[in-house]
């Protein structure tokens, strides 16, 4: 970024989403860059920035809202593409911080006729969906790091995987860290969670281990009788609702096919004695993993995936090294020292996980 003159710099935040992960992880992030002296605009749908902008009080932090979803991603990357050569002129950085098919042409347009610096924020390198539709979209999208530029991922895992990519010409690659949630509560120490009250939350994906639950709910009913397991969010495919509708006739799991605004979350959480993470062929930084440290949840997962290993590194939960029944009888029967070394690590992890340090980065500073 040029800092040729004594002007702010000017930083753009491109989510194609309305609603969800994406939307929320851009407000974040603008918030630690205007609390650096940044002028930010996020362009994205106008529902997803009024969904967010109470925690923009104060702070120089714009929207230029794009169509929805539901008008299609051409339309939608038309919009973005109108809108940042019209700032053309404006010394400063844009950040992707999602994929479409269309990527590879903004990006390029962007290094040719704007000044601005252009990043692609990669929050996936594995696709969610199994479809052969949705994998080949998915690929699609990350031919965008055909374009040599900046590129960021949440984590070593990712960055290994973007490097092995034969279509891949970003070797400016950086590991930025995933902030946690603001607005979360403080955490009680001295109140312990109810540990059988087990949520496993977010959008429910191909890969996000319904599956794997499915395979041990028997054993689950059988030998945990006084547990529950919460199911909370919306499909994302028919096969999904369909494992969806299988859990819940298990006596100790209950399902809400349902999407839950942030709010709602809120209590969600504070019910939970437990976070359930069993993802699959999983490679990001999971934002349920980042509201789980937010509010103090340890977390059960299954070996093999990057949650897997922050669950490892932080130390907040079982060490996930078996299947997901031996993951949940370890999280059940761990004693109280045990928990509250997880609950103590959640703490020093909501410290460490800041999007200052995010800002930061992106402004290289």
């Amino acid at each position: 970024m040029s800092r040729s003159s004594n002007l702010p710099p000017q930083v753009a935040l491109v989510s194609r989403a309305a609603r969800g992960g994406h939307p929320r992880y851009c407000a974040e992030v603008a918030n630690a860059l205007a609390d650096r002296g940044a002028e930010v605009t996020i362009i994205e749908p106008a529902e997803a920035f009024n969904a967010h902008a109470h925690l923009h009080a104060g702070k120089t932090v714009t929207n230029e809202p794009i169509s929805g979803p539901d008008k299609g991603w051409a339309r939608q990357e038309l919009e973005i593409g109108r809108i940042l050569r019209r700032r053309r002129k404006t010394i400063g950085t844009v950040i992707f911080h999602d994929t479409s098919p269309a990527r590879v042409g903004l990006i390029g347009m962007v290094k040719a006729t704007t000044s601005w610096t252009p990043i692609t924020m990669v929050h996936n390198t594995q696709s969610h969906l199994t479809s052969t539709r949705e994998r080949l979209k998915h690929a699609a999208a990350l031919a965008a790091l055909a374009v040599p530029h900046r590129v960021l991922v949440h984590n070593d895992r990712q960055r290994g995987e973007l490097l092995d990519m034969r279509t891949n010409r970003s070797t400016d690659i950086d590991v930025v860290p995933h902030g946690t949630w603001t607005e979360s509560p403080e955490l009680a120490a001295s109140t312990t969670p109810n540990r059988n009250n087990v949520l496993f939350f977010g959008v429910m994906r191909n890969n996000s281990g319904l599956d794997v639950l499915l395979d041990a709910a028997p054993s689950i009913d059988r030998d945990y009788p006084n547990t529950t397991i919460k199911v909370v969010g919306s499909s994302s495919s028919p096969e999904v609702a369909h494992q969806l509708a299988a859990l819940g006739r298990f006596e100790t799991i209950e399902v809400r096919n349902e999407f839950v605004p942030d709010e709602e979350a809120v209590d969600l959480f504070a019910w939970a004695g437990f976070a359930l993470v069993p993802y699959t062929d999983y490679s990001s930084e999971s934002g349920v993993v980042m509201q789980a440290i937010a509010h103090g949840v340890p977390v059960i997962s299954t070996a093999g995936t990057s949650v897997a290993d922050r669950v490892r590194e932080l130390e907040i939960g079982p060490a996930p090294t078996g299947s997901l029944r031996d993951q949940l009888h370890a999280g059940l029967t761990a004693t109280d020292d045990e928990y509250a070394h997880w609950r103590a690590n959640l703490v020093a992890a909501r410290e460490s996980f800041q999007w200052d340090e995010h800002a930061r980065r992106i402004l290289d500073e």
